[in-house]
């Protein structure tokens, strides 16, 4: 092949990839055309066939058991070298063909004849061509011109295909475009909104949880939570969580995260946020949730206010990436909510410790832990707690009426550290159970022998608000 020829060829190559025809299923527009042709010139076989670089693909195939075959055994690929229909009477007598290994074996091709489909800008992409097992005498010039005019209709029915496929790709971008626009909408109406929370008279708590819930809507998100810690304790605040989020997800999630301290402390070093579109590539989430369907999580720095150090986590289950607007929305919120940490100790209308108030205490029925005092209380009445009795408390407080075992208490209680001895949680049950009845027969800690521990609420005893 001539230069000249082989660039021919790739322009052609070019335009049959436009039309985005090969390798594709059978259509009926086409399948038509090759039965219309089998009806009309009497033959078994006829094909509408699409000549590649390195194969020829039937489009519609009437009487033949294959959708391609090497382009070396194609007779196409020389039709479409020519203008008008070519037509081989005997193909056992054509030097071209008579080695052939479809003449020589299936189907067995004696009579040929392909009128090449040109397209209007003069790329022939293949042919309609009819086959037959015995020779047969040449076309006529009038059956070439019926021939010629099936392929003219088969062009006609590939323009319009790549006409419908431009069309309808034209229609989901700009269903794309429109979706997009009006999620950037909606993340502009939420910032707006955010800033209007902001601008209220609400304690650190308030706000946290008011502008969670706006957060987590615009940003898809399915549960958003605050990790405090000191230098001894790390604790987690759920914010939010979606109606349909399992039970035992947010157990999970409400659960000190497995992070270590020193971890979180580099991360507030750099002063950076922490995206992940796989919930085990951020160390703060717990190997488990990618079981429970978490697909994406996110841990935002806020820094460290009356001696507490504030993390924001989010996370979602949808499989998608973090947007910049998704971004943008969280970082504006921990902005809001850092900001107020800071002024809250010095706002006139709240007690200097409102900014340990957002959330260093945890409801266990009647009761109230304060996490900074590590103290439990009922009304005016209260205990003070260890901080290991303090851990092994919000793990069960997390989920109530919840077996665990004495692994997985020990794995949640102390993730850094195993108990020094098997005598160790005994020692700390006993004492809690014991600070417990001081304070109320209604919530209690049960042994269920041989297998675990649970946390028991009187049925009687509504849950508070």
């Amino acid at each position: 092949m001539t230069e000249s020829g082989r660039d021919r060829e790739l322009e052609r190559l070019k335009a049959l990839a436009r039309y985005a025809i090969l390798d594709t299923l059978p259509e009926e527009a086409f399948d038509r055309l090759a039965n219309l042709a089998s009806h009309i010139f009497e033959v078994p076989i006829a094909l509408i066939s699409f000549v590649s670089e390195d194969s020829q693909f039937f489009k519609a195939c009437l009487g033949l058991d294959m959708r391609q075959t090497d382009r070396s055994l194609s007779f196409c690929a020389y039709a479409i070298e020519a203008d008008e229909v070519m037509c081989v009477p005997d193909a056992t007598l054509d030097a071209r063909f008579a080695d052939n290994a479809l003449v020589t074996g299936y189907p067995g091709i004696r009579f040929y004849a392909g009128a090449p489909m040109t397209t209007p800008d003069g790329f022939k992409l293949g042919t309609v061509c009819l086959i037959d097992t015995v020779p047969r005498a040449p076309l006529s010039a009038e059956e070439q011109a019926l021939l010629a005019s099936l392929a003219a209709m088969a062009v006609d029915e590939l323009e319009l295909r790549r006409k419908t496929l431009a069309l309808e790709r034209e229609t989901h971008a700009n269903a794309t475009l429109l979706a997009h626009v009006r999620r950037t909408a909606r993340h502009a109406d939420a910032l707006v909104a955010l800033s209007e929370l902001t601008d209220l008279d609400l304690t650190p708590r308030e706000l946290a949880v008011q502008s969670a819930a706006l957060v987590a809507r615009e940003g898809r998100l399915d549960w958003v939570g605050l990790v405090m810690h000191d230098d001894t304790l790390m604790t987690v605040l759920p914010l939010y969580a979606a109606a349909d989020l399992t039970p035992e997800l947010a157990a999970h999630l409400a659960l000190p995260p497995r992070v270590t301290l020193q971890d979180l402390s580099v991360l507030h070093a750099r002063a950076r946020a922490a995206y992940a579109d796989d919930a085990a590539a951020l160390p703060a989430m717990h190997a488990a949730l990618q079981a429970h369907g978490v697909r994406g999580s996110a841990l935002l720095p806020l820094g460290s206010f009356a001696d507490v150090t504030y993390s924001v986590c989010a996370v979602r289950r949808a499989h998608q990436g973090w947007t910049p607007a998704d971004r943008a929305l969280l970082s504006m919120y921990g902005r809001s909510v850092a900001e107020r940490l800071r002024r809250a100790p010095t706002r006139p209308a709240q007690p200097p410790s409102d900014a340990a108030a957002l959330q260093v205490e945890v409801r266990v029925g009647p009761l109230r832990v304060h996490l900074q005092q590590r103290r439990l209380s009922l009304g005016a009445r209260g205990v003070k707690l260890t901080p290991l009795e303090l851990q092994v408390l919000l793990v069960f407080a997390r989920a109530p009426e919840r077996l665990f075992t004495r692994a997985e208490l020990e794995r949640l209680a102390w993730p850094d550290a195993r108990p020094d001895s098997r005598n160790t949680l005994n020692v700390h049950l006993a004492s809690l159970r014991r600070k417990l009845e001081e304070l109320t027969p209604d919530v209690s800690i049960l042994t269920v022998r041989g297998v675990g521990f649970v946390l028991h609420l009187e049925a009687t005893m509504a849950p508070p608000a």
